[in-house]
């Protein structure tokens, strides 16, 4: 699970929730979410 990271959210109810579980592969910021799915997709 990958959750965006409280500074670039809007509102950090569920990002923050799953983040704070410890639940999340990563809490990124919400630009470097897609590049970072890109990269690991590319690595299967």
């Amino acid at each position: 699970m990958i959750a965006q990271d409280e500074a670039t959210s809007v509102v950090w109810g569920m990002p923050g929730a799953a983040a704070n579980a410890g639940i999340c592969s990563a809490v990124l910021p919400l630009p470097e979410i897609a590049p970072w799915m890109i990269k690991l997709a590319s690595r299967r």
